[in-house]
């Protein structure tokens, strides 16, 4: 996948952190996804390590304008997503699931890439890849914030984990990815 995009036009738009970043949320993803019992952590792996395969979409089509976005995003704290749609007139989310779809991956990683970042617009009532990469996403958002100034607002959808009964776990997955990112598992 990662091969077909020419990310030396990306000025704003780190490779090695964005694949670092995809790396850390599928292998967390699988391991949610394992602790929670689910019959095939290895969709969880795979969503998780293509959730953001629509940034490359848009960034290597679209460099200039993708790069003041990304910039803009930084700067101020914003929702990428929300200024993707503004500007693109779709989100990254969405570009990639449509991607991944036409390429025939299975439904559950579709899913979990075009709603990893607001999983309750899917109607789930229960742990599924989607939102073991969207625990992930969020995790790894919150470890970079810590290690790097700056960065891409990144929340979780706490309608859905609601509706799931997982408040209680965020603490205790907080801490296990904190200690899985601190040993590079």
């Amino acid at each position: 996948v990662f091969s077909l995009f020419e990310i030396n036009k990306l000025q704003n738009f780190s490779f090695q952190k964005y694949w670092s970043h995809s790396l850390r949320v599928g292998k967390f993803a699988k391991w949610l996804a394992k602790s929670e019992n689910h019959p095939n952590a290895d969709l969880a792996m795979t969503a998780g390590m293509l959730h953001d395969v629509g940034k490359l979409v848009l960034a290597s089509n679209l460099p200039e304008d993708y790069n003041e976005l990304f910039s803009k995003a930084v700067a101020e704290n914003t929702d990428l997503e929300e200024l993707e749609r503004e500007i693109f007139g779709a989100s990254h989310a969405e570009v990639g699931g449509y991607l991944l779809g036409l390429w025939g991956l299975p439904h559950s990683i579709v899913e979990a890439v075009v709603f990893h970042h607001h999983p309750s617009k899917l109607a789930s009532y229960s742990f599924e890849p989607l939102t073991a990469v969207h625990l992930a996403n969020v995790f790894d958002s919150e470890e970079q914030k810590k290690t790097f100034s700056g960065g891409i607002v990144t929340e979780f959808d706490y309608e859905h984990l609601i509706q799931l009964n997982l408040t209680e776990k965020i603490p205790f997955w907080r801490e296990q990815f904190a200690q899985q990112s601190a040993v590079g598992e």
